[in-house]
C-alpha cells in the first residue's frame, strides 16, 4: 500500500499574509473572502480568537469584539506566492505531488527511505523547510489522503500513522474534525455520535441521509473554485442556499473574469448564478 504525506499549514490565509507581512506576527489578525461586511471570516489566529473571535462570524460582529482586532482581506497574489511555496516545498521531496489546495498538499513517499531514513525523519525536513520558506506548517503520514488529512488536522507538528494502526487511530477522533454543516453537526449529536469510528459504523443507508445534501453542497463549491482558478477568475462571494422552489444552487459573486467562469460552469448540471 503506499505511503502518502500531507503538508498542510493552518489558517492559511493568515500564514499566507503574515509571511508577505512579517510585523503581522503575533497579532490579533482574522481574514475575510471579499469586503463585504457581512462576509463571514475564513480564518482566525490564536489571538484573535483570544480575544473572542471566531468562526461562523461576519467581519461586521468581529469588529464590535474588540479594536485591537485586525480584519484583512489577502490579495490573490499573496495567497497564490504562499500556495506556489507550499507545492515547491513538496516537489522538492517527491516527483508525485498534488496540490489541494487552501494550504494542503499531498505527496507519495514510496522509494524515498533511501534518501531520508524513517518516515518521522521526512516528515520533520517537511516540516523544517516549510518553515525556511516562512510557513508554519504540519506533516503528517499515513495510507491513504484522507487519513494524512485527518492526522494532520489533529496534529501538533508531525504525525507517523503506522499502516496497522490507521482504522484505530482515526476511529477515535472526535466528530467535530470533519466541519460539517451545523444541521449535520446536530444530528449527529442527537444520535449520540461522537467519534469517527461511531460514524463508520452507522448503517450505509443512514450515513447517506445525513451526508448527502452536505457533500453535494461541498462538491459544488470545490466544483466552482476550482474552476474559477482554471480561467483565472476572482470571487468576491461565494454561497450555497437551499432554494425551496428551485433546489440546491450556488450563487457567486465574481469580482473578475466573470464570462470566462460562466463559459466554465455550463457543462454542469448543478444549479448556479453569477453576479
Amino acid at each position: 500500500m503506499p505511503r502518502i504525506a500531507c503538508l498542510l499549514v493552518p489558517d492559511f490565509p493568515i500564514a499566507a499574509l503574515r509571511r508577505a507581512e512579517p510585523d503581522l506576527h503575533g497579532r490579533p489578525l482574522v481574514t475575510v473572502e471579499c469586503e463585504d461586511p457581512r462576509a463571514p471570516l475564513t480564518a482566525v489566529s490564536a489571538e484573535a480568537a483570544a480575544l473572542g473571535a471566531r468562526a461562523g462570524l461576519s467581519a461586521a460582529q468581529v469588529r464590535t469584539i474588540s479594536n485591537a482586532l485586525l480584519v484583512r482581506l489577502p490579495r490573490a497574489e499573496v495567497l497564490r506566492s504562499a500556495e506556489e511555496a507550499l507545492c515547491d516545498v513538496a516537489d522538492s521531496f517527491s516527483p508525485r505531488v498534488e496540490n489541494a489546495g487552501r494550504g494542503v498538499a499531498f505527496l507519495e513517499i514510496d522509494g524515498l527511505r533511501s534518501l531520508f531514513g524513517t518516515e518521522s525523519h521526512l516528515a520533520t525536513s517537511l516540516v523544517a523547510r516549510l518553515r525556511r520558506v516562512g510557513l508554519e506548517g504540519r506533516v503528517a503520514v499515513a495510507s491513504t489522503k484522507t487519513a494524512a488529512w485527518l492526522a494532520a488536522r489533529t496534529s501538533e507538528g508531525v504525525d507517523v500513522v503506522p499502516e496497522e494502526e490507521g482504522r484505530r487511530r482515526l476511529g477515535s477522533l472526535p466528530i467535530s474534525i470533519l466541519d460539517a454543516p451545523d444541521e449535520v453537526a446536530l444530528t449527529l449529536e442527537r444520535w449520540g455520535i461522537r467519534t469517527l469510528g461511531q460514524l463508520a459504523a452507522l448503517p450505509v443507508t443512514a450515513v447517506g441521509k445525513i451526508f448527502k445534501p452536505a457533500l453535494k453542497e461541498i462538491e459544488m463549491e470545490a466544483t466552482i473554485r476550482a474552476e474559477a482558478k482554471t480561467v483565472g477568475a476572482t470571487i468576491g462571494e461565494l454561497r450555497i442556499d437551499r432554494d425551496s422552489r428551485i433546489g440546491t444552487i450556488a450563487r457567486v459573486r465574481v469580482l473578475e473574469n466573470a464570462h470566462a467562469l460562466r463559459e466554465a460552469l455550463d457543462r454542469y448540471t448543478f444549479r448556479w448564478e453569477i453576479a
